[in-house]
């Protein structure tokens, strides 16, 4: 009996190689499946600004890394004690306005030098939704715990995140023409904007992406959207607020992925870098027994011999 739909996952022009280099922007999920590169030692950075959600402010961010524009003092916000900026993840707030400001040029640096490094560009967005500051009218990556009042909430078009996307991509290709870029959209459920709502709101970004992919050189859609939602398509497959996906749903997601957009041989390597990190984030309950130190003598050969067979590894452990 047949329990899934089937869902053919083309591959992109160009296949991931793991000693390429990969910078990920854009919703929870982004980090998710971040983790999972990072963890495989690639070398992957996610979401140096933070979580963003919406093309806007993902758009915002990269030619701000593109330009290597540096945050001004001015530009700087308070609530509550924090000092905050619009397009930056509240995790960058602090009660001291040089903190705060140091640890977000420091992101600005870090982002730059990742895209311009990177092969392959990866956005996961999340949400067609926007979230104007009324006394600029601009709109904000991250609400910061204003009062809602100040806010206006929009329902952007299809047709605006399409002409933002292309936008962001001629950016960063006016400087690193060489980039592919890969999109997918959130399986993320926004149910705190209904579900009618996030169904309008994931429906203009599928349209959006979809028209940039068509029209657009090395630009690739990858359907975790679809993976998880139609082919999954069970709630035992998210976490328990039923909103976002679990590990086994993101473990598969990141499966088909690999299956779809690495080279061959990247995949066969796969299981012997997941073996590696798995023994160097083990924690012995008695590190000075002599099984563990046998444990940690094999552990090393073990890294020695994959730096020779693959010496960039040498900068990722």
């Amino acid at each position: 009996m047949k329990w899934q739909l089937d869902l053919d996952i083309p591959s992109p022009s160009r296949l991931i190689r793991h000693d390429e280099s990969l910078i990920l922007l854009g919703s929870c999920f982004t980090n998710s499946i971040g983790g999972y590169l990072q963890d495989h030692y690639f070398d992957a950075l996610a979401n140096p600004a933070g979580i963003m959600f919406d093309a806007f402010s993902i758009v915002r961010q990269l030619k701000r890394m593109i330009n290597n524009q540096q945050v001004e003092l001015a530009e700087l916000k308070k609530e509550d004690e924090l000092y905050f900026h619009w397009d930056f993840h509240g995790s960058f707030a602090d009660v001291n306005p040089e903190t705060a400001l140091a640890s977000m040029n420091k992101a600005v640096e870090k982002g730059r030098e990742a895209l311009l490094n990177a092969n392959h560009v990866l956005i996961t967005l999340g949400t067609a939704y926007s979230y104007f500051y009324l006394p600029e009218d601009r709109s904000v990556a991250n609400c910061h715990k204003v009062p809602a009042k100040q806010f206006d909430k929009r329902l952007m078009s299809s047709y605006d995140i399409e002409d933002a996307l292309k936008e962001g991509i001629e950016a960063v290709r006016e400087v690193h023409p060489e980039v592919q870029f890969v999109f997918t959209v959130s399986p993320v459920r926004h149910y705190r904007d209904g579900i009618i709502e996030n169904n309008r709101s994931k429906a203009r970004l599928l349209e959006a992406v979809h028209s940039v992919v068509e029209s657009s050189l090395d630009v690739y859609y990858f359907p975790a959207y679809e993976l998880v939602i139609d082919v999954l398509r069970d709630y035992r497959f998210y976490d328990i607020d039923l909103v976002h996906p679990n590990y086994a749903a993101t473990e598969y997601v990141f499966e088909r992925f690999c299956a779809a957009c690495l080279e061959a041989k990247t995949q066969q390597n796969l299981p012997e870098f997941k073996q590696l990190n798995l023994g160097r984030n083990h924690r012995a309950l008695h590190p000075e027994t002599k099984a563990h130190q046998k444990f940690l003598q094999q552990l090393k050969r073990r890294e020695t011999e994959l730096i020779t067979r693959f010496p960039y590894l040498n900068n990722r452990l």
